[in-house]
């Protein structure tokens, strides 16, 4: 028999909640802080903590070299927050570097309990936001 533990524990209230949750997040990654960033995306996604480790050595890894490549911490730029009814929520985020940004997307879903993360991902491709 197998048990998959799932990390997420507590859920959002409202918009202004996710709102707050997402810059917070956002700040975490662009001060290179992925781990404590990770610790708090795990306490609002229904993701296995396998799954969420495994997200987390990836995005360590990555993160660890950006300053490197694409020059300083240039501070964070909300781009969009889009609403699909009272049923999902994408907030979307810009990290600025001198030569790069990075967008972050987070995917919030409205269960019956409040609102969860439903997915995140960050990237270097925003051409989707033109």
């Amino acid at each position: 028999m197998s048990c998959i533990s799932i990390a997420q524990e507590k859920y959002l209230k409202d918009e202004d909640d996710i709102e707050v949750f997402s810059k917070k997040i956002t700040l975490l990654f662009s001060k290179n802080k992925p781990l404590e960033a990770f610790s708090e995306l795990s306490l609002y996604w229904p993701l296995a903590e396998t799954e969420v480790e495994l997200l987390k050595e990836k995005t360590v890894k990555s993160i660890n070299a950006v300053e490197d490549r694409f020059g300083k911490e240039k501070g964070i730029v909300k781009i969009s927050t889009k609403k699909i009814g009272d049923v999902a929520i994408r907030v979307t985020y810009f990290v600025k570097y001198n030569i790069l940004a990075l967008r972050y997307i987070y995917t919030y879903f409205h269960s019956e309990e409040g609102w969860i993360l439903n997915a995140f991902k960050w990237d270097d491709d925003f051409e989707e936001e033109f």
